[in-house]
């Protein structure tokens, strides 16, 4: 675990503020075809491949990496499915979804993306991540045990905080988010995995949080 601020800061934020702001009614945002996100390949898919999919996000932000500018772009829709008719109001009728991607010049350099729409909701068995060995593990085994990541990042990216020590070697990173109700609490909990690979494609950090 990093001891500073880790690659969290500012997707694991602005997951947790999503996800929190399904407190409310009705629906916020527009709805964006998500499958696009199977579209891409970081470091070869172009800005013009995927907008004509997705449209205008809904937040851009520009950010300097080095010599570079890093510009991340955030589309996110949720809606409310609940019945029109109920006695105590339940957040588990709410469903929604995030997006962010993020471009070195017209290039994708990374994204991100998590789900509670039944179509195409992200999840993955937390339980498995204790298989992984840092040092060991490839990435070959990651996908099997734990599967697809929901987002992938190569390093440097706007995702991972200045501060940050990221490992020696490390070259690009999984993510992979689910989130499921407290029913004591009445409130989503989000869990996320990230790890960083080599230029071999081998575990060399290990990320696991509970938000």
């Amino acid at each position: 675990m990093f001891s500073k601020l880790s690659i969290l800061t500012i997707l694991l934020i602005a997951i947790t503020l999503f996800w929190g702001c399904l407190g409310g009614i009705g629906n916020s945002g527009r709805d964006f075809d998500s499958s696009v996100r199977n579209k891409i390949t970081v470091g070869i898919t172009q800005r013009k491949d995927i907008l004509p999919f997705l449209g205008d996000p809904e937040s851009k932000k520009l950010l300097t990496i080095g010599r570079k500018s890093h510009e991340e772009y955030l589309y996110k829709y949720w809606k409310d499915e609940s019945p029109l008719i109920q006695t105590e109001y339940d957040i588990s009728y709410l469903h929604g979804k995030l997006l962010t991607i993020e471009f070195i010049d017209s290039t994708v350099n990374g994204f991100s993306f998590t789900s509670l729409f039944d179509k195409d909701s992200t999840t993955f068995d937390i339980r498995a991540v204790n298989s992984i060995v840092t040092d060991q593990t490839s990435e070959a085994t990651v996908i099997k045990l734990i599967g697809k990541p929901h987002g992938k990042i190569l390093l440097p990216s706007s995702f991972v905080s200045a501060n940050v020590d990221v490992p020696v070697g490390a070259t690009y990173a999984f993510m992979y988010h689910t989130s499921s109700m407290n029913k004591q609490t009445n409130k989503r909990e989000l869990q996320s995995a990230f790890l960083f690979f080599d230029a071999n494609g081998i575990v060399r950090k290990l990320i696991v949080r509970n938000k």
